[in-house]
């Protein structure tokens, strides 16, 4: 049987984004979090759902623009205390992201799937066409 990996604490998005932004709503659940991530004795780990839906909450809910994301993403990347799924495929994403806009899940989608040896991603969504790593289907 394979030896299992460090102990790490997974976070769910609702976390995440108390952890990211200063809601105003949410200060007292904002302040749970902090005191949790100066506590915490074991990595956070952030999954690619929970960091698809916070980069959607952050554009959608929250208006955050692209070069804020980046550098909130890049943190998270950077972060000693954080791990994160696929983050070669994350930092790629984010880079397209910001230089040619677009949906940051389609980026991610096209830098997982060529990670995973694709020579395209195939769709019918005629935005992520304009991307390197799709082609249209029609």
């Amino acid at each position: 049987m394979a030896e299992m990996a460090e102990m790490m604490i997974g976070i769910d998005t609702n976390v995440l984004l108390r952890w990211l932004l200063d809601i105003p709503e949410d200060a007292d659940q904002r302040s749970s979090v902090a005191r949790f991530m100066e506590t915490a004795d074991q990595p956070i780990f952030i999954s690619l759902p929970v960091l698809l839906e916070t980069v959607w909450n952050m554009r959608r809910r929250y208006r955050v623009d692209r070069e804020q994301i980046a550098k909130l993403v890049q943190f998270l990347i950077s972060n000693r205390q954080t791990v994160i799924a696929e983050d070669k495929a994350i930092r790629d994403a984010m880079l397209g992201f910001v230089k040619h806009g677009g949906d940051f899940a389609d980026h991610l989608i096209g830098a997982l799937n060529r990670d995973a040896g694709c020579s395209t991603t195939l769709t019918f969504d005629k935005r992520a066409a304009r991307l390197d790593t799709f082609t249209e289907i029609t």
